[in-house]
């Protein structure tokens, strides 16, 4: 509340130095019509009135000089005190903190938080809608939240400008890559807009590194979807950032070329970059993320490792009997498979006990066996919907 009212006095501040301004200007043109005021002071008012406008501008802009004062505070997001979520830690390369976005009336992100540390990779995953590509843009300062923050490095998203863009490599749901031209060619078209001091010696590297070194000069319209996606990721790679940000790199790939980037992806976190990874595909969160978060309606419901969210998730006790499947389901409150065995869905492991024995009671148990359920099943618990409804 104290820091709306301290925007909207500043505001109004601005909006009075541009008045006073407007007025002032009226008023001298007349003196200077009636030869009240000479040249010099007319240029000396003029000079006053740009540093007021320049003065008015800083007030609006974000709410005032406390947020641009903020803004140069490399330590804010460290230390801001109303911090949702976890405290952040010292090694935290993202920190997204009560982020909220709106569209019109829809609330696509609700006050998430989120961390990633140094040399981790985070799976955002969630329905389509979920508002995780929402996310990633706010974090790379394609869009301003409507409240909450994000940093980067500690740079503020909103702010970071040229020092974020240059800490951040981006790999977008659309690559964005332009057919009629090579692969080398998109490589030297960004390594210019990046400055790079020997852009050959480090395009030539990203090439071999993503296995394209080969089909350097082919042109981009003749790839395969595969292709163009570790073309979008050396892209990326290019500037040698510490953070990226995936928006499902692997869409459309096929399963071939899905498990190619899947190696370059690993091999991120193996040179300690931070990755930002969001995926419909839960085998993909799976095989690459070090934890897991669950988004759906722009709210996160689950942050965990994916061993742990699958351990969370209960277990199913599978029970195979002589005689009397369907009575034993009905014992042990369970369902008859169409394998003829009977599966038990178990919250916690130590009610297992009790379902052998109840089933015991109704016919002989000859097999007993548990299974932990998929990230997938888990999934579905969390959200009641599949991931691409």
């Amino acid at each position: 509340m104290a820091k709306r009212v301290t925007g909207v006095v500043l505001r109004s501040l601005a909006l009075a130095g541009v008045v006073a301004v407007v007025v002032a200007a009226f008023a001298v043109e007349a003196a200077h019509d009636r030869q009240r005021v000479d040249e010099a002071g007319v240029v000396l008012v003029g000079l006053t009135a740009v540093a007021v406008l320049a003065g008015s501008y800083v007030l609006w802009r974000d709410g005032g000089v406390r947020l641009a004062v903020a803004a140069l505070d490399a330590t804010a997001p460290l230390a801001a005190a109303n911090l949702a979520g976890p405290p952040p830690r010292p090694d935290d390369a993202i920190v997204v903190s009560g982020l909220t976005v709106r569209f019109g009336t829809r609330t696509a992100v609700d006050a998430l938080n989120l961390r990633v540390g140094r040399g981790e990779i985070v799976g955002l995953l969630g329905p389509n809608g979920a508002g995780k590509t929402t996310t990633v843009d706010v974090c790379c300062g394609l869009r301003r939240p409507d409240a909450g923050t994000a940093y980067v490095l500690g740079l503020d998203a909103r702010h970071g400008g040229a020092a974020l863009r240059r800490s951040i490599g981006v790999v977008p749901q659309e690559s964005g890559l332009y057919g009629e031209l090579t692969a080398a060619e998109h490589l030297r078209l960004f390594a210019a807009l990046y400055s790079l001091p020997d852009p050959a010696a480090r395009i030539a590297e990203v090439l071999a590194l993503l296995g394209l070194h080969d089909r350097r000069d082919g042109r981009v319209a003749t790839f395969s979807g595969g292709m163009k996606r570790r073309l979008a990721l050396a892209r990326a790679l290019l500037h040698d950032p510490p953070v990226l940000f995936l928006d499902e790199p692997t869409l459309g790939v096929d399963v071939h070329g899905r498990r190619a980037l899947w190696d370059h992806v690993s091999r991120l976190r193996d040179e300690g970059r931070s990755v930002l990874l969001t995926t419909n595909y839960l085998e993909e969160a799976t095989a690459l993320c070090d934890r897991v978060v669950i988004v759906d309606a722009g709210k996160v419901l689950a942050d965990e490792r994916p061993d742990a969210l699958r351990r969370g998730g209960g277990m199913t006790l599978v029970l195979t009997v002589e005689r009397n499947a369907r009575e034993v389901a009905d014992a042990t409150g369970g369902t008859v498979a169409d394998d003829g065995t009977v599966r038990v869905a178990l919250a916690r492991h130590d009610e297992a006990a009790p379902a052998v024995e109840a089933a015991g009671l109704v016919a002989r148990v000859t097999g007993i066996r548990t299974e932990e359920p998929s990230l997938e099943e888990v999934f579905l618990r969390l959200t009641g919907r599949g991931l691409r409804e």
